[in-house]
């Protein structure tokens, strides 16, 4: 039985993680709470550096709200950090001007994939099972 709850709990990690992909997307079309990757500018780069500390070309984060020429995202502000036996992460919101976004890159569910590594999953657990059964006599 532990044989089986370790190859569903692999499965998922895998479906989880690897089931997504990035897309081109303009700014303006992606909706409030996507999850996007953004290229910024090398001024709107220098202002993160010294206002939040945030070193990268870009970053990964969620657009938050939108108002104008402004965006909001929120964007991890560091590793995780254990705390009280939990691991939490920490977030800061982003404010840039669209101007500022070279590039958007919105996350995608790969539903081909996804299908194909829950099957995998499946064939993985019904063999295990079969092979736990019919093993014993």
């Amino acid at each position: 039985m532990r044989l089986i709850s370790c190859v569903m709990s692999c499965t998922v990690a895998l479906a989880v993680s690897g089931c997504y992909h990035y897309v081109p997307a303009t700014i303006e079309t992606v909706p409030d709470g996507s999850r996007i990757r953004a290229l910024l500018t090398p001024e709107a780069q220098q202002r993160l550096r010294e206002i939040h500390e945030v070193d990268a070309e870009g970053f990964e984060g969620t657009v938050v709200a939108r108002s104008g020429d402004q965006m909001s995202f929120l964007v991890s502000s560091g590793p995780m950090v254990a705390a009280f036996g939990a691991q939490q992460v920490f977030y800061q919101q982003v404010d840039l001007r669209r101007g500022e976004i070279l590039r958007a890159d919105i996350r995608r569910l790969d539903k081909l994939k996804t299908a194909s590594l829950l099957a995998a999953g499946a064939a993985a657990v019904t063999a295990v099972i079969i092979a736990s059964t019919s093993g014993g006599d």
